[in-house]
């Protein structure tokens, strides 16, 4: 067969589909290690916060919104000073506001903030519907590094986050 048979032809498309399952390998693997990362943040943030629960606070994690599929608070911290709706972020740089807008590693978070003040709006309900005021509801992102600054700052194991 000569050099216009089917040969090259499929020899291209094949490595074109290798190309395109390379990239898709290494997309899925950059997405692994960033809930990889997730998990672990929220683990040392969840662990960090349990000894409030020696002083009548209760630690909910992975709390659904309703009326959704996936979308969740990480945790929600509920006890004398308020309920607090936390999302823990490891994000490389300080996240920023910027035009009333939230930044971090160079990209806008609007939807992460609708949907965390979302999460809040339906804490309050269920805080209101109880009796209690909806105003000690806080929608608070968090990380590691905030803990460790408030526990410095304040020479406390215990953390409030306001």
């Amino acid at each position: 067969m000569g050099a216009g048979g089917p040969a090259p032809r499929r020899a291209q498309e094949a490595r074109r589909q290798e190309r395109l399952l390379r990239e898709q390998w290494q997309a899925a693997r950059q997405e692994t290690r960033r809930w990889e990362a997730a998990s672990e943040g929220e683990r040392r943030v969840a662990a960090q916060l349990l000894v409030l629960t020696e002083r009548g606070w209760r630690l909910l994690a992975a709390r659904r919104r309703p009326g959704t599929r996936t979308a969740t608070a990480d945790m929600l911290l509920v006890g004398p000073g308020g309920v607090f709706v936390l999302d823990v972020k490891d994000w490389l740089a300080s996240p920023q506001i910027v035009d009333g807008r939230l930044h971090a590693d160079g990209e806008s978070h609007d939807a992460h903030v609708r949907g965390l003040l979302e999460m809040t709006r339906t804490a309050e309900g269920a805080v209101a519907s109880l009796g209690l005021s909806p105003v000690a509801v806080r929608p608070q992102n968090a990380s590691e590094d905030d803990i460790k600054i408030w526990c410095a700052a304040t020479g406390s194991r215990s953390i409030l986050m306001t």
